[in-house]
């Protein structure tokens, strides 16, 4: 198979997935858990769901795989290991049926050609995604959502490891504070992949749609 070497050649809608991730009220909104425990979420409403929202447009209109996907918490899910990692009193994150676990408002959410809900930090583990992917033939995948460092980092290191291409969107992606933002985008760069702004990719689509023959127009046959 050959080697993708350019982002237009790895972005080429046929073969590319945009997986957003963990886009929640929790996450992301100012009356979310994260917020009261302390994080920065302005960014993240003000830059990231934005231009994220307007590339899972692009991505539909250029014929790319969109896949939303969400973390829940449940006893049902939860190991002892995982337990730990909460604090002992306080609020829990995105728990399973309440509203932190949900979508915030406004996403395109009607341009998801398929919907995950995971119990991890990658999108993989535990997931149909990996299958799903491979069927449809996927070679790239390009990540958004939150936390850069986190969920967002946990699917991209899997992605690398599962021999997918790799962009993470820089302002389509935040964490809590942007040294954690910046720290995960130079592991990236370094070790897992690319990193590209919403617009360069949404360049490459639009390039690539610009390419392709038109449907409408008669084909010439030769014998």
């Amino acid at each position: 198979m050959t080697v993708l070497r350019s982002l237009d050649e790895q972005l080429a809608p046929a073969h590319t997935a945009l997986l957003v991730i963990d886009v929640q009220n929790d996450f992301c909104h100012a009356d979310g858990v994260l917020a009261a425990r302390g994080a920065d979420v302005a960014r993240t409403n003000a830059v990231v769901i934005p231009r994220l929202s307007a590339l899972v447009r692009d991505a539909a209109a250029a014929g790319v795989f969109v896949v939303f996907a969400r973390i829940v918490q449940s006893p049902r899910t939860n190991s002892e290991a995982w337990e730990a990692l909460e604090p002992v009193t306080g609020d829990r994150l995105v728990v399973e049926g309440s509203w932190g676990a949900d979508y915030v408002d406004g996403l395109p959410l009607d341009r998801a050609d398929v919907e995950l809900v995971k119990h991890r930090h990658s999108a993989f583990a535990g997931t149909s995604l990996d299958a799903t992917l491979l069927a449809r033939g996927i070679r790239t995948v390009v990540l958004g959502g939150v936390a850069t460092n986190v969920c967002v980092e946990g699917t991209a290191r899997e992605a690398a490891d599962r021999d997918y291409y790799v962009v993470v969107l820089e302002d389509g992606s935040g964490a809590a504070a942007t040294d954690l933002h910046e720290q995960s985008l130079a592991t990236v760069r370094r070790y897992l992949g690319r990193v590209a702004t919403c617009d360069e990719v949404a360049a490459a689509w639009s390039a690539a749609a610009a390419l392709a023959p038109d449907p409408n127009e008669p084909q010439e046959i030769r014998s």
